[in-house]
């Protein structure tokens, strides 16, 4: 029972995210699925210890400040990130397009990095924002480098949901487009998520595995195929390969600081 409240409360707390930042008790109700007394009950413990915090004057629901207070220690476990933040800023600044840097969750990718586009016209991502990797460029590269049991599993059933008419939704065409990207070292979304969005992303690897993949997201009004391969493709591989080379050096000094620890 322990358990099982533990993951109910998880999942309110997975409820909140930029788009929707306040509920009601109601609306948490109906996007969890649980009863309302169950979720009260559990919003009333999530408060005690301030993960939770309510508004006294319109009754909504926001996250507290112990959620804020354990944001900086789970930032600075976070490697990754710090070392790739510069390099994926000067690639969007270079372009003046969106970029991120993401990892695989499961069967969906989570961005860890994000810089927008200064344009109007622009493709808006944030950190933490998770997306279906069966359909986007950084999901692709990143199931490309994997077992295919393994990603195939991590999909789920089939068919797939289908974003748009370009969307593969079933694994045998999934596949073939994994093993063209795993050869040519990039992958490239055409509409695939959004209509009239396209994407490329190149993996991050550290030491022997890919760790996680740089994109860039851009408007098919702005960015022919032609003219994405030709231009965006180069820039991604040397925000990449920066990213590697940082993490391999570190990876590195740690090995060395280790082995000398040990003598």
């Amino acid at each position: 029972m322990a358990i099982q409240s533990l993951a109910r409360g998880l999942r309110i707390l997975q409820q909140f995210s930029p788009e929707r930042p306040e509920w009601t008790l109601s609306e948490l109700g109906e996007a969890t699925g649980l009863p309302l007394p169950t979720v009260h009950r559990l919003l009333r413990t999530l408060m005690a210890y301030r993960f939770v915090e309510q508004d006294p004057a319109t009754r909504r629901f926001r996250l507290g400040s112990e959620v804020v207070r354990l944001i900086g220690p789970a930032l600075q476990a976070l490697r990754l990130p710090e070392i790739a933040r510069p390099h994926v800023r000067q690639l969007s600044d270079a372009l003046g397009e969106t970029a991120n840097l993401a990892v695989l969750e499961g069967g969906q990718v989570l961005y860890l990095v994000s810089y927008a586009s200064p344009r109007l016209l622009r493709v808006q991502t944030y950190v933490g924002l998770l997306l279906p990797a069966h359909c986007t460029a950084l999901g692709k590269c990143l199931l490309a480098y994997l077992e295919e049991e393994d990603a195939r599993a991590r999909l789920g059933p089939e068919p797939y949901p289908a974003r748009t008419p370009f969307t593969k939704t079933r694994w045998r065409d999934l596949r073939a487009d994994l093993r063209r990207i795993r050869a040519q070292g990039y992958a490239i979304s055409y509409q695939e998520y959004e209509l009239g969005l396209n994407a490329c992303a190149v993996p991050v690897w550290e030491g022997d595995r890919v760790c996680a993949a740089v994109n860039v997201s851009v408007p098919l009004s702005r960015w022919s195929a032609r003219r994405l391969r030709r231009e965006i493709l180069p820039a991604l591989r040397r925000a990449a390969q920066a990213i590697s080379e940082q993490l391999h050096a570190i990876s590195g000094l740690a090995g060395k600081s280790n082995n000398g620890a040990s003598t």
